[in-house]
């Protein structure tokens, strides 16, 4: 893959994560508009981001989306065990994993 693409990728990844941290920090104390100002700043480039991506065009829409939703739920998941006290139920980990297993088929040629 794409030097490129896997840095536009960790990007996207890490602005989402990024940018749910912050609104959940909002939602938890609305009085603290800049979290959600955060929030939104970040969406914002997370659509150029993946405008950007979907330009090179050469790992196409599907294969780019989906590493771009399984990198981000782990992401999320993972700010949200330790930041949130969020904890996962045994489904939602299978869920993961089954993201995990159809990433990896997506991705053979």
């Amino acid at each position: 893959m794409d030097k490129t693409i896997v840095f536009l990728l960790i990007l996207i990844i890490l602005s989402e994560a990024s940018a749910q941290f912050f609104l959940q920090k909002h939602a938890n104390s609305p009085t603290h508009i800049q979290n959600l100002l955060f929030g939104m700043t970040l969406y914002t480039l997370i659509g150029y981001l993946y405008f950007k991506l979907l330009r090179l065009g050469k790992q196409g829409l599907t294969l780019a989306n989906t590493l771009w939703n399984i990198g981000s739920t782990i992401l999320i998941s993972v700010v949200g065990y330790f930041f949130f006290k969020q904890v996962l139920n045994k489904t939602q980990v299978l869920g993961i994993i089954l993201i995990l297993i159809g990433t990896f088929l997506l991705s053979l040629k």
